[in-house]
């Protein structure tokens, strides 16, 4: 019953009671496989995550990575690069799924951010993935960058 609050806790922006319920009633915030930073993730709300981070039980990684992939595909940039500090964390797990989705939801500062990030692959980024035109720019701009004679083949499979 407990851990069913502690979720709600998260759903609903309630840090002074995700507090309690962690450091009061000892409830392990990493029930449910990491529900809780998993919905915090998805709600965006940023203080219960950083908050979670700073538990030693919490696994940030959970799931192949899914509160990363969440964030970034919600556009919660500040969630994303709050994750990026977090060497648990690894954004280019299940298949660069952060990356792609941030794309298709057209989350341009999300989409830089994880750029950032060596381990992301920016060459798993197709132009249909890009709705807008300044999606597709950055990415053409960016392969080409990367490795020119990749940019070019890609250019011909349009």
């Amino acid at each position: 019953m407990n851990e069913t609050n502690l979720v709600h806790a998260c759903t609903t922006n309630n840090l002074k009671e995700v507090k309690r319920l962690i450091e009061q009633e000892h409830i392990n915030p990493s029930c449910r496989y990491n529900a809780a930073i998993r919905l915090a993730c998805c709600y965006g709300f940023f203080n219960i995550v950083e908050y979670l981070l700073a538990n030693k039980h919490v696994d940030p990684s959970a799931l192949e990575n899914t509160p990363i992939a969440i964030a970034a595909e919600s556009g919660y940039s500040d969630i994303v690069e709050l994750l990026l500090k977090d060497p648990r964390v690894d954004p280019s797990d299940d298949d660069n799924y952060a990356l792609i989705n941030a794309v298709k939801e057209d989350h341009l500062q999300v989409v830089k951010l994880l750029l950032t990030d060596p381990r992301v692959n920016p060459f798993v980024i197709k132009p249909w993935h890009c709705k807008s035109l300044v999606m597709e720019q950055l990415f053409e701009e960016y392969w080409y960058k990367l490795d020119s004679e990749k940019y070019n083949e890609l250019a011909k499979n349009k």
